[in-house]
């Protein structure tokens, strides 16, 4: 077991840091509480040799640092790792000092640096991680949307982070900054500096991370579809478009079954016996009886205009044309699939399924969500 003890003397904090799997970092403003804390830990390792844990998952993912703490712009954090990776620095302590003189910047920082980079879990008791130093390499290589990506699967395992990602999609919160503020009231955590800090970062990696955005959206849509909860969606992510059309079939097979089948083609396909097969970037459907595939063609039509029906229409035809010829050619039916999203002060989705058929038979439907 190795703990590593640290006492912030201008912010009267102690933090405490468990350095083995799973990471944990505790911070006390009160000596007794800290004490207390460390005297259960090594009693419990006494007692059953192992420490104790927290389990926090969402889609197979468990959070494991249980304390957010960022206290400096995320621009610094980054710059800071690109300076890790240009002068090959992974000592903590030495980095922070060259980086500080280098800059300028006053070295009562790093009493505010240090605990970013372990609630970020870039880095473990004095060393950076290898993820921060990759992080580091990317921004240098001005490949800005991998750094994100990493730095993204860093922060969901903090669970006050993860928290705050689930609060954007379980409430009706209108902004990140709500968002953040109401995790951290609930946390009793709430400093200005870290509502702005914390909001600066979530901004940065949504902007920046496809998987950050694909993370919010496909929640979004799964909590407006099984909780039926308020949502406003402006984008669908191009990366994650396939993962939100298995969700939508998905929900449909399981909730409103009647509405699919009646697309298929009633004599060679039946929705208990179909299942999604995915290939590549191309989605199938498969039906197991009769070993026929139909394929999705997704698409996505965002409008503030409740009478979108010409529009729609406009789209649907040449696509159509398009399908209909390799139907004839080949051996495999189409279906057009379109999410439709009318925003107004909030996110009302449609679903227009059409299946076209090699005798060149449409069967469609609109479908309203949830």
């Amino acid at each position: 077991m190795e703990i590593s003890v640290k006492v912030l003397k201008e912010t009267r904090e102690i933090l405490v840091e468990h350095l083995e799997e799973p990471y944990d970092l505790k911070i006390f403003q009160d000596v007794d509480k800290a004490v207390q804390y460390l005297r259960e830990m090594i009693e419990r390792a006494l007692d059953s040799g192992n420490m104790c844990e927290i389990q926090c998952t969402e889609e197979g993912k468990s959070c494991i640092v249980k304390t957010w703490y960022i206290r400096i712009p995320p621009e610094r954090l980054l710059n800071i790792l690109r300076f890790a990776y240009q002068t090959q620095c992974e000592d903590v302590k030495k980095l922070l000092n060259d980086y500080l003189s280098v800059t300028g910047l006053s070295k009562s920082n790093i009493r505010v640096i240090t605990p970013t980079l372990s609630a970020l879990r870039l880095s473990v008791g004095s060393k950076l991680t290898e993820q921060a130093l990759t992080i580091g390499k990317y921004l240098t290589e001005n490949a800005i949307e991998k750094a994100m990506d990493i730095l993204f699967d860093l922060a969901l395992s903090n669970c006050m982070l993860r928290e705050i990602l689930d609060e954007i999609y379980s409430t009706d919160t209108n902004t990140f900054q709500e968002a953040v503020k109401k995790v951290l009231e609930r946390k009793g955590n709430l400093r200005k500096d870290e509502l702005t800090y914390t909001t600066e970062l979530i901004k940065m990696m949504y902007r920046y991370s496809s998987k950050c955005r694909c993370y919010i959206v496909k929640n979004l849509l799964r909590s407006y579809l099984y909780d039926k909860r308020r949502i406003y969606v402006n984008v669908i992510p191009q990366e994650c478009l396939l993962d939100i059309v298995e969700l939508l079939i998905q929900y449909v097979r399981e909730n409103k079954p009647y509405m699919l089948q009646v697309i298929l083609d009633p004599a060679r396909s039946r929705v208990d016996r179909i299942e999604l097969v995915r290939k590549d970037t191309t989605l199938l459907i498969y039906d197991k009886q009769s070993e026929a595939y139909i394929q999705v063609v997704p698409k996505v039509m965002i409008t503030r205009d409740v009478l979108y029906a010409s529009i729609l229409r406009q789209e649907l035809e040449k696509l159509r044309r398009e399908l209909q010829q390799k139907c004839r050619q080949g051996k495999i039916t189409y279906m057009l699939l379109v999410l439709i999203l009318v925003n107004d002060m909030y996110t009302k989705a449609k679903l227009y399924l059409e299946h076209i058929l090699k005798d060149e038979q449409v069967s469609s439907r609109i479908i309203d969500l949830p």
